[in-house]
């Protein structure tokens, strides 16, 4: 790589964007090249599940796999790494419980308490503490905490950033389209 692009793309640049790949489909350009559209989480699933069956995008099996199916695929992966990594650290996993009503809450961007009416906080605190057996428990879990809450106010922070460079250039595209004097009433 030189310069940002790979050996394959061109210096040509077309009319609108200039960092665009006149040898790509516009869709890609659009996204912001293919780089941005490797990194994305559709890309990284789609590059898993190319590995997984050793195949290339073009290869029949993968084009004819639904949305649904490769999501299956990608979930199937993810479990089975999760039961890999419970399985390296020696422990065990007796059953799975799913709680959407809770991961509908934990995953919401409300304010919200996660302890349900009757929970003792104490009690849950001590029934843990219990079942790790670990002294240094309670500095773990701080320094999670603590790491989450940084990576959250860095995401709120970059989420920011977005919206605004997005607004700027909405404001720039919309002073574009119309006269200085149409924009003056706005």
């Amino acid at each position: 790589m030189r310069n940002g692009k790979t050996p394959f793309e061109t210096s040509n640049s077309s009319k609108n964007n200039p960092n665009s790949n006149p040898n790509l489909p516009r869709a890609i350009n659009e996204l912001g090249g293919m780089e941005k559209v490797a990194r994305s989480t559709a890309g990284r699933n789609m590059w898993l599940i190319m590995k997984m069956f050793n195949a290339l995008p073009n290869d029949p099996l993968i084009k004819s796999l639904t949305y649904a199916q490769r999501e299956f695929i990608v979930a199937s992966i993810t479990q089975d790494n999760r039961e890999a990594e419970l399985g390296d650290n020696t422990k065990e996993v007796s059953h799975v419980v799913d709680n959407s009503d809770y991961k509908d809450k934990f995953y919401s961007n409300d304010n919200i308490d996660l302890l349900e009416d009757g929970d003792n906080l104490d009690d849950i605190y001590n029934q843990v503490q219990k079942l790790t057996n670990d002294p240094s428990f309670e500095m773990d879990i701080d320094n999670k905490i603590e790491h989450a809450l940084e990576d959250k106010k860095s995401e709120n922070k970059n989420a920011d950033q977005i919206i605004k460079e997005s607004w700027d250039k909405i404001e720039q595209d919309a002073k574009q389209a119309i006269s200085d004097e149409e924009w003056a009433e706005i």
